[in-house]
C-alpha cells in the first residue's frame, strides 16, 4: 500500500510536516482508532520519546507500509502514567 503525499497535502501544509518519522500497523481498524486516542492524550515529551526509541535518528521512513515492520504484537511499554 503506497501512501499518497495529496491525499495528506491540507494537513501537512497546516502543520508543517513534511516526514514520516513513526508508524504503527493494526490489522483491526478499531485497535488502530484506539491507540490513536490513547497517543492524542500523550504529553509531546511522551511522543518524542517513543519516536526516539524506534527511530532514534529520525530518519524519513519508506513512502510504502510494505517496507516498514512493526510488530504490534509486542508493544513500547508507554502506557500513560
Amino acid at each position: 500500500m503506497s501512501i499518497d503525499p495529496a491525499k495528506y497535502q491540507d494537513s501537512r501544509q497546516i502543520y508543517q510536516c513534511h516526514k514520516l518519522v513513526y508508524h504503527e500497523h493494526y490489522s483491526e481498524v478499531d485497535e488502530a482508532i484506539a491507540r490513536e486516542k490513547q497517543l492524542k492524550r500523550w504529553l509531546r515529551t511522551k511522543k518524542i520519546s517513543l519516536i526516539g526509541r524506534v527511530n532514534p535518528r529520525w530518519l524519513d521512513l519508506p513512502t510504502t507500509f510494505s517496507e516498514i515492520s512493526r510488530d504490534v504484537s509486542t508493544p513500547l511499554d508507554m502506557t500513560r502514567k
